[in-house]
């Protein structure tokens, strides 16, 4: 009897630690809709209609949300696959840079840092060409002085002319695309990419924003947990 008590406490203990262990393995965690992160301490709500995908401890890319109930904008009405799910990318690290300074080195050709290459390994759209750049504020967030940026690029594209046709047809549209940045006093310095069809990005936008406007300052729970 005794010998089964120790086995059970043996594999008890193997579970927690399992457990434990698989929680320090995420960035963060989603509780009734609200991302608290890990390691970086900030927390914000995720809209319903955004699925979230939560990366690895290990990654400075905190976290992924991608809008579940996408449109197709009418020049891809007959190959909506061809259409860009919008993308709100969320890293971050501690930095001695502020928002714009962090942005400004990002879209240089000639600077490199390994904080500059793992940002822009998700931050799609400053990898896009021709990028025209439309909007620079410096807005609150998160009670700091914080950055929103905004470009635009186009494309063409040749998609299927209809369901029924196995023809080509080149198409023309364009993406959006948004930089949001806040440092923390802390040191903390969180930067988001949002891109979309350029179609919607009024709409898009606007539920990005009510996101971002959640965004907290929080203590990091110990050990990841």
């Amino acid at each position: 009897m005794k010998r089964f008590l120790l086995m059970v406490l043996a594999l008890v203990i193997c579970v927690t630690a399992a457990e434990a262990r698989r929680k320090k393995d995420v960035a963060g965690a989603i509780k009734d809709g609200v991302y608290q992160d890990n390691r970086f301490g900030f927390k914000m709500t995720v809209r319903g209609n955004w699925q979230p995908r939560v990366k690895k401890d290990e990654e400075n890319h905190r976290l992924i949300l991608t809008q579940k109930n996408a449109e197709a904008p009418p020049h891809f009405q007959s190959a909506p696959d061809y259409t860009y799910i919008p993308r709100l990318v969320i890293w971050a690290d501690t930095s001695s840079l502020s928002p714009a300074a962090m942005l400004d080195s990002l879209q240089s050709p000639s600077f490199k840092s390994k904080q500059k290459k793992d940002i822009m390994s998700e931050f799609e759209f400053l990898q896009q060409s021709e990028i025209i750049p439309k909007d620079r504020k410096l807005p609150m967030i998160a009670g700091k002085s914080g950055l929103v940026w905004e470009g635009e690029t186009k494309y063409r594209k040749e998609v299927q002319a209809s369901q029924a046709s196995s023809a080509g047809v080149l198409v023309y549209g364009g993406y959006s695309g948004y930089i949001v940045g806040v440092r923390s006093d802390k040191g903390v310095l969180v930067m988001m990419q949002l891109m979309c069809e350029r179609d919607f990005h009024e709409r898009i936008y606007a539920e990005a924003v009510e996101m971002i406007n959640t965004l907290e300052w929080v203590e990091a729970p110990p050990d990841g947990e």
